[in-house]
């Protein structure tokens, strides 16, 4: 689904190409060659075929476009003016969604990967045959990388070596602990069959471990979300009701006050926008252990509950003033 975006995600890119050609040389210096290597391969196996500083470059100038148009917008489009602003921040946030769906895919699929190339090197299959095999079965994203692993080894990479940089592209905790303890049995003597066989049964039990985790963690994390989610209810229920009350009054202090509350209706909106990012932080700690991690949830949160705060307060005066006529 996210690879069938990435031409039009590469288009909006291209469209700011000159303006993010000169930040772009400047992040550049300041990013590592490895993490920029490892965030092109995942920009392409996106099918976003463009060099990461220049899609980085050109998202926070979108970014910041979106900021300052929506600003002058929002007493008069509201909540519409604030997804202006919003709706950038995806494209910032995308290849970590991409990378985090191709981890998942290829930690699911490692162990049953690990069992056929058990079975055939104990059937006298060499180690590059059960690569090439596993390349070409349907294990998802773990048979492309192992496509790429059969590449290397055709170009003179020794098995541990073209494993190795499989690992630091992927860059899953799961597979670069599975690739070390292989490379470290493998070298020190190890049978290749028995090393790959140790290997499955520490990932499936590491897995276990996971999933109960996730199991234990489901309740807390749901509860962080709605939270997060309904944040802006109760200011929203507010701030709607008391411009209400004054559209009711007509005349009075309440109706006095009513531009001041107008003007502060769509300010607040970051009072449950960063609430919601500060929730998605929290759940990227308690499921994860990071709350970096926690940024892919934070920031959808943090837009929806900005949004219901918006939608409440735009309703709920039109509500209580047809109720009280």
């Amino acid at each position: 689904m996210l690879r069938n975006i990435g031409p039009v995600i590469r288009l909006i890119v291209l469209i700011l190409y000159p303006l993010a050609l000169p930040l772009a040389r400047i992040l550049v210096i300041r990013m590592s060659p490895e993490y920029l290597r490892r965030m092109d391969y995942l920009l392409q196996v996106s099918n976003i075929d463009v060099p990461y500083e220049i899609y980085l470059s050109a998202s926070l100038i979108y970014v910041l476009i979106g900021m300052s148009i929506s600003g002058p917008l929002i007493p008069k489009l509201g909540s519409t003016a604030f997804l202006l602003a919003v709706m950038p921040l995806y494209l910032l946030i995308h290849p970590r969604i991409v990378q985090s769906l191709r981890i998942k895919d290829i930690e699911e699929n490692l162990p049953d990967a690990l069992r056929q190339m058990v079975e055939e090197l104990r059937a006298g299959l060499s180690i590059f045959e059960t690569i090439r095999n596993v390349a070409e079965s349907d294990y998802g994203e773990l048979s492309r990388e192992f496509r790429i692993v059969v590449r290397d080894m055709d170009t003179g990479k020794t098995f541990e070596e073209a494993i190795l940089d499989m690992a630091e592209r992927v860059n899953s905790e799961l597979l670069t602990r599975a690739v070390r303890l292989t490379v470290r049995i493998s070298m020190s003597g190890g049978a290749l069959a028995d090393v790959l066989e140790a290997v499955e049964n520490d990932i499936r039990e590491v897995r276990r471990i996971e999933l109960e985790r996730k199991a234990i963690t489901t309740m807390p994390c749901l509860a962080l979300a709605l939270g997060g989610l309904i944040s802006g209810l109760p200011v929203g229920v507010s701030i709607g009701a008391v411009i209400g009350v004054a559209m009711m009054e007509r005349m009075g202090p309440t109706y006095a006050m009513l531009p001041m509350y107008l003007q502060a209706k769509d300010p607040l909106a970051s009072y449950p926008l960063v609430l919601g990012l500060l929730s998605g932080m929290a759940i990227g700690i308690i499921r994860y252990g990071n709350m970096k991690r926690g940024l892919v949830f934070g920031l959808p949160l943090g837009a929806a509950a900005a949004g219901v705060y918006l939608a409440i307060v735009s309703v709920m005066p039109s509500f209580l003033a047809a109720g009280g006529m």
